[in-house]
């Protein structure tokens, strides 16, 4: 287990694409720096380049991936101004519609008639990846029915989560990591596993959390014991684990589901099976 401390109060900035990068990015920046500083410890070869990978990829993380998020957001922006403006005048509505309409015909796809417009107008921009046209369609939709205007929408796709947590949001058969992790509160109310008291656990417990989850990161021994070897509180890290916990116990759960539904599909054969000898034995 390792252990990298990033340097406090450091105000690092830098520049990409000649603009000004701070804030988040300078804190993954300083990530950076500290773990590129253990890579090129020994200062051998293979380190030097691990240490540059590492720096690239951080890099690639703060401007490519966020620009790709960016530009994607733009894109449904206009998509979304596309269908708002379809909604407010008649005329618009008409010549849009059947712009819609041509394009999608020239491009050789088919929409059914009761298919939604924002579908029609996403497809037309994204293509045959179906997934993703629907995904899409639905963060737009999602978008409309909260009454947001074009100009805020990738500020409500952004604090949404992302598309693909605002497409789970809407889905009724689909969980979002959040609704995960309250489900997973209520299942483990009940469940207890063992007990532990520690000093070394206790003296970095905030009073006021009391009743609250925490995660315990722990090894397995050889022996079946665990050795505790860090405490966190986080509810970021509370919150994931809780979800994968629920993700975890799904199968376990189906499988109970199922056994019940067996259960009481027998006893009802059963009832059915003495109600009918019982008519048919004469009085």
């Amino acid at each position: 287990m390792y252990t990298i401390a990033l340097p406090p109060n450091s105000n690092l900035i830098v520049k990409a694409n000649d603009k000004v990068v701070a804030d988040a990015t300078t804190v993954v920046l300083h990530d950076t720096a500290a773990v590129a500083a253990k890579v090129t410890a020994s200062n051998t070869g293979a380190n030097v380049m691990l240490a540059k990978l590492i720096e690239d990829k951080q890099v690639w993380e703060i401007n490519a991936y966020k620009a790709s998020n960016d530009q994607l957001y733009a894109l449904l922006q206009r998509c979304f101004e596309f269908y708002v403006d379809m909604t407010v005048n008649r005329d618009v509505a008409s010549e849009y519609r059947g712009a819609v309409n041509a394009t999608l015909k020239d491009q050789g796809y088919r929409l059914s008639d009761s298919a939604h417009m924002i579908t029609k107008i996403v497809k037309c921009i994204f293509g045959a990846d179906r997934r993703r046209v629907s995904a899409y369609s639905i963060a737009l939709r999602a978008a409309f029915a909260a009454k947001v205007s074009a100009k805020d929408l990738p500020a409500y796709i952004r604090e949404q989560g992302g598309v693909e947590e605002l497409r789970l949001s809407q889905s009724p058969n689909a969980m979002t990591p959040k609704r995960k992790a309250e489900a997973a509160v209520q299942t483990i109310a009940n469940s207890v596993l063992g007990s532990v008291k520690m000093k070394g656990i206790s003296t970095q417990l905030d009073a006021a959390k009391m009743g609250c989850q925490h995660v315990l990161i722990v090894t397995q021994e050889a022996d079946g014991a665990f050795t505790i070897n860090a405490l966190v509180s986080a509810s970021s890290a509370v919150n994931a684990a809780l979800a994968a916990f629920h993700t975890q116990q799904k199968p376990k759960a189906e499988a109970k589901a199922a056994e019940q539904r067996i259960t009481i599909a027998s006893v009802k054969r059963n009832q059915l099976i003495d109600e009918a000898a019982a008519v048919a034995v004469p009085q």
